[in-house]
């Protein structure tokens, strides 16, 4: 005998809503937010507006590489992050994350935190970037910080009452699911003096 369709019916809404979640959290490993807060050429200088948090540093270039290579960054490369007027941010090395699409690739070289929101200048050297494609260094967001920012959004809602209010509503449905199987289960109520063997 098969599931009744209210349970069918659950499993689907489950089902998508698993898949809606991993498709949401794993869009974000396409390193679209690698950028988020502006780009600055190497060698070069630019003023960003930044809001508070921790912020990741990229270099990047204008190239598509093969899974074989990695984008290194110039050995000379300095970075100096600091608020219009003020002094300069510590920026912390960071390595290991590599990001590719649109055109180009880019790799995590650091990360700053920014206490206030403000515009801060941001200044790149590099006498060997000169021989690079399009270098630059951008400022966003790694995609793992962002999958996990992600995921801690989804556990947020589910545990919110958007969370508490769907899964009262699918419990509701499993009660009544069980019920109708058990009521056809035991089949026809009739009244006394019908229905039956007789002797």
């Amino acid at each position: 005998m098969g599931l009744p369709r209210s349970v069918l019916a659950i499993i689907i809404v489950v089902s998508l809503g698993a898949l809606g979640i991993g498709a949401f959290v794993g869009l974000a490993f396409l390193g679209g937010n690698t950028d988020r807060d502006g780009r600055v050429p190497v060698p070069g200088t630019a003023v960003l507006d930044l809001e508070p948090g921790e912020v990741d540093l990229f270099y990047a270039e204008d190239v598509d590489l093969g899974e074989s290579e990695d984008l290194i960054p110039p050995s000379d490369l300095a970075v100096r992050v600091a608020a219009v007027d003020g002094q300069p941010l510590e920026l912390r090395s960071r390595g290991g994350q590599e990001v590719s699409g649109g055109g180009g690739t880019a790799t995590l070289i650091g990360s700053i935190d920014v206490a206030a929101a403000g515009r801060y200048e941001v200044s790149t050297q590099s006498v060997e970037a000169a021989n690079r494609s399009v270098p630059e260094v951008t400022l966003g967001e790694s995609p793992f910080d962002l999958a996990g920012e992600r995921l801690g959004d989804v556990a947020d809602v589910i545990v919110g009452p958007a969370g508490i209010i769907a899964l009262a509503v699918l419990l509701l449905i499993g009660l009544v699911a069980v019920a109708r199987t058990r009521s056809s289960e035991s089949g026809p109520t009739l009244p006394p003096g019908y229905g039956g063997t007789g002797d």
